[in-house]
């Protein structure tokens, strides 16, 4: 692949800068037409919003793209509070608000689909469709759990490239695709002052009781269209997690990509946007209304 940041380029009008949004200092990475249909990208656990750099450019060119670090990830900072999906949905909720969106689609990613899937239920007035990408919510695996705590906590504590290449590979399903300039980037941010903690806030829900409790189970109830994208082998979150919700919800549909792990969307970005590129054009337009001077002034370019 080409570099990451070269791809993120080529994007419409980005810009990456920091906001206080619901008490946290949020990054945010932003592309696309103001006022274009609304696409809001949630990354996964111990993750930040690189996440979908190569898809930021194929997203920006029909949409208003924002993609931001979620509390206690990336850059974003890690304040006392929630970390469990109440927290998050919270947060996302003040999202939309700040930036003007009475509604949106939400392209959620592990624990980002989670959060999508679990604010759709409790606000869905406010999500126009959904595009879940080896969505978490569904799975309570122990063995899982602990693997990615022990290999986050274990990047996070002493960040060398070689613990840190350990972490992001189990996103993929070849270890080449975890390619040296994830890593970097990965590594400034474990090396950040704060980042031990800000990584166990992150991992709550990698703890048995706090995951228990937070386990969705309100799929059928989700009726905005769905695309549902898994990579075959994913190990983190199986293919048949997938299968489980697709045959519940009413409204979704099922696309599996092959030679692929638990970021489909970084991993086959290609294959990721023949899937999810038609499915927008056809799902994700909704109302817009005018934005504040205070909105705008907070959004710098």
């Amino acid at each position: 692949m080409d570099s990451f940041w070269i791809a993120g380029l080529a994007a419409e009008a980005l810009a990456v800068y920091h906001v206080s949004i619901d008490g946290v200092d949020t990054r945010v990475i932003e592309a696309g037409d103001r006022a274009a249909p609304p696409v809001v990208c949630l990354h996964g656990t111990g993750g930040h919003a690189e996440a979908f750099i190569y898809n930021l450019a194929a997203l920006s060119r029909h949409h208003h793209v924002l993609a931001y670090d979620l509390p206690a990830h990336g850059w974003s900072g890690a304040p006392e509070r929630s970390y469990e999906i109440d927290g998050y949905s919270r947060h996302l909720d003040a999202v939309l608000d700040a930036f003007g969106l009475p509604s949106a689609t939400l392209v959620g990613q592990s624990l980002g689909g989670w959060i999508a899937a679990a604010y759709t239920v409790s606000h869905p007035e406010r999500v126009i469709s959904l595009v879940l990408v080896g969505a978490g919510g569904n799975t309570f695996d122990p063995a899982v759990m602990e693997r990615l705590r022990a290999a986050s906590m274990a990047a996070v504590m002493t960040p060398t490239a070689d613990a840190v290449r350990d972490r992001v590979a189990l996103l993929f399903s070849r270890p080449v695709a975890a390619d040296e300039e994830l890593v970097a980037c990965r590594q400034a941010i474990y090396s950040r002052p704060g980042a031990v903690g800000a990584m166990g806030k992150a991992l709550a829900l990698q703890t048995p009781e706090i995951r228990r409790r937070n386990l969705f189970t309100r799929w059928a109830d989700i009726t905005q269209p769905a695309l549902l994208v898994w990579g075959r082998d994913d190990q983190v979150v199986p293919l048949r997690s997938g299968e489980e919700i697709a045959a519940v919800m009413p409204a979704s549909q099922l696309v599996v990509l092959d030679q692929c792990g638990h970021w489909p969307q970084y991993e086959q970005p290609e294959a990721f946007h023949e899937a999810v590129l038609p499915f927008l054009a056809e799902h994700s337009a909704g109302k817009r209304h005018g934005e504040s001077a205070g909105q705008a002034a907070a959004r710098p370019r």
